[in-house]
């Protein structure tokens, strides 16, 4: 009797090959979709670091030009109107940058491009106006927008100045001044419009008497003295402020108050002027009876013991 056979069917072993071509597909596919996905995330992180570094031009843009726009002054006679601030603005920015190579500020107000670094394509360029931001009370404003790029990705930063008349604290008082006040004869001090315009401050960091008067005194303003330890010596009657005696010391004069910000004058300006003769330690002062387009030396101390020196100055 003969064995019995056994039968493998055909559909078995083509449903192997079934299977391994769709894990076949299925694992392409997988390794198509990582590879793309890779791709995509090196495109992501590319564009963010041209927008960071974008960013980071248009951030060192504006710094450059709030640097130079914090020199910028416009005089108080230029007509209130934004064509009238603009143009002053242009002008000083222009001249400000003269020397400066790398960065223009065109009459149009728009700054032309400037190249930070060439290597990575970073560059900013931007562009200033001035428009009216209130008509009641009248405010003007300077809008500067900075572009930067990188490749084909740039990123806009604006700022905004108010536009505002300079008020230096210093001017908030008739007289000022660093060294004390002496008066040995009677002095008088008024203020033309208002009694305010008569105040005066007196620093005297280093003399312990900041305000000395011999005579008689009349201030229309108040007394203001910088340093604590400085006090005032008035010898006879005193008026300030519309008070008299004690009442206007302990109420118009002020001790310790804070000290306003001293302007240093540019004296480059008038040495043209002074053509004079120069006044030092050596200068005998007694024979002395004009002094026209003089200068005194650094360190003198002049005390003209004559009476009746005409002192004149260049009138430009």
């Amino acid at each position: 009797m003969l064995p019995a056979r056994k039968h493998v069917f055909r559909k078995y072993r083509a449903s192997a090959l079934i299977i391994s071509l769709i894990f076949l597909v299925v694992f392409s596919a997988l390794a198509v979709s990582m590879a793309a996905m890779s791709g995509t995330n090196v495109q992501i992180a590319s564009n963010q670091r041209n927008i960071n570094v974008a960013l980071g031009a248009a951030l060192s843009g504006q710094e450059v030009m709030r640097y130079w726009l914090s020199d910028v002054l416009i005089s108080s006679s230029t007509p209130e109107t934004e064509s009238d601030y603009f143009s002053a603005i242009i002008d000083a920015l222009q001249m400000n940058l003269s020397g400066i190579s790398n960065i223009t500020v065109q009459d149009d107000g728009s700054i032309s491009t400037v190249n930070l670094d060439s290597t990575e394509g970073q560059t900013f360029d931007g562009q200033i106006q001035v428009y009216t931001y209130s008509s009641a009370p009248l405010i003007f404003r300077l809008q500067c927008s900075i572009t930067g790029y990188s490749d084909t990705i740039s990123r806009t930063i604006t700022l905004e100045y108010s536009i505002q008349p300079y008020e230096f604290p210093i001017f908030n008082y008739g007289l000022a001044t660093k060294g004390p006040l002496n008066f040995p004869g009677n002095p008088t001090i008024t203020g033309v419009n208002s009694s305010w315009e008569a105040d005066m401050f007196v620093e005297s960091a280093s003399d312990p008497t900041a305000v000395y008067v011999g005579g008689n005194l009349k201030f229309d303003g108040e007394v203001n003295v910088g340093s604590e330890y400085a006090g005032v010596d008035f010898e006879r009657d005193v008026q300030i402020a519309g008070d008299s005696g004690q009442t206007a010391i302990d109420n118009h004069v002020h001790i310790g108050m804070d000290s306003p910000e001293f302007p240093t004058p540019d004296t480059a300006r008038f040495i043209p002027y002074a053509t004079g003769p120069v006044i030092d330690n050596s200068t005998d002062l007694s024979a002395v009876h004009y002094l026209i387009n003089a200068t005194i030396a650094q360190g003198t101390n002049p005390v003209f013991t004559n009476a009746g020196v005409d002192i004149q100055g260049s009138h430009v």
